[in-house]
Formats: structure tokens, C-alpha cells, sequence
């Protein structure tokens, strides 16, 4: 049987089933291996096909994420196993690091705000956003005058004088 070659459009001689076989599934009939590969090709730049490839990845892992963050879940594991000194080498590069970063203001606030509500959860389980206002409201009332209108102001300094006065000094250097 006679057929063209797709890319080429030269006319050639074909098996009629390997012509058959070709038109159901789709594909076209080419002249040469060379002209069948170069029938493929897609002819894109590199950036072309490197964006293609970026867009192609971030969908995949956006897909995937599950099954690659436990693959990669398992793999620390083992590593981690098989590997503690590697790790404790990275931990002690990182170190200097870390310290620095943790004297940032940002983090420093971040941090604390991270620390309170943490710890509010921790003791208060479901009441801890009412504790977490309480105290912004206790920091935000000025007690002063409720301490001294109560007789509470300086009161640990008072306990320290009345017990003074208590204890004779002999027995109180003798005690320290």
C-alpha cells in the first residue's frame, strides 16, 4: 500500500495493517524512524519547557501533598536512625543561627503571644480565650489606689519589717 509520510509528505510504500493500525489509534504514518522522531519533537526553548515543567510540579505536589509529605515523613525516620551524628553535626551548624534569629523583635513578640495562648490552652482547655481577655483586662486596670485604699501596698515589705522586729537579733544572725 501507498501512503504519504506525515512529516515529509514524500509517498512511500507501508504495510496496509501497519497503516491500518496507525489510523484507528491516531497516529501517522512516517516515511523513516528519523522522520518519525522528528515528527515529535515539540520544538519549544528551554524556558519554554522549564515553565512547562515548574507548572506541571506545582501541580502535582499540590495534588500529592499528603502522600509526599509521609513519604518524606519516612524517610527522615530511617535517615534520622541510621544517622543521629549527621543531624546533631546540622543542629550545631545551625545553632548560631538560630540564636540569632530568636533575638529578632518579631520573633520575640510572636513568641510570647505563642507562649500565653499556649499555655492558656494548656490549663483553661475550653475557657482559655476567656482567661487570655481576664488578663489583658487585669493589665489594663490601674489597681494602685484599690492596694493602697486595702492596706496592700509594700505588703511583703511590711511582712519582712514586722518579722524583723519579732525575732531578736541575736537568734536572727544565728539563723542566717
Amino acid at each position: 500500500m501507498k501512503a504519504e509520510c506525515y512529516h515529509c509528505g514524500k509517498i512511500f510504500e507501508i504495510m496496509t495493517g501497519h497503516y491500518n493500525r496507525a489510523m484507528s489509534l491516531g497516529y501517522g504514518v512516517y516515511c523513516s524512524r528519523k522522520h518519525s522522531g522528528l515528527a515529535k519533537r515539540t520544538n519549544r526553548s528551554k524556558k519554554e519547557s522549564k515553565e512547562l515543567k515548574r507548572s506541571y510540579d506545582l501541580e502535582y505536589r499540590r495534588k500529592m501533598a499528603d502522600k509526599i509529605k509521609k513519604a518524606k515523613a519516612e524517610y527522615f525516620k530511617k535517615d534520622y536512625a541510621a544517622n543521629p551524628k549527621k543531624y546533631k553535626k546540622w543542629r550545631k551548624d545551625r545553632q548560631e543561627k538560630h540564636n540569632e534569629y530568636c533575638r529578632h523583635p518579631e520573633y520575640r513578640k510572636w513568641k510570647k503571644e505563642y507562649d500565653r495562648t499556649y499555655r492558656a490552652k494548656k490549663h483553661y482547655g475550653p475557657i482559655a480565650d476567656i482567661f487570655l481577655v481576664w488578663l489583658d483586662l487585669r493589665n489594663e486596670i490601674d489597681n494602685r489606689f484599690a492596694k493602697k485604699q486595702n492596706n496592700i501596698q509594700n505588703k511583703s515589705q511590711k511582712r519582712k519589717r514586722s518579722c524583723q522586729k519579732l525575732i531578736p537579733k541575736q537568734r536572727l544572725n544565728s539563723l542566717l
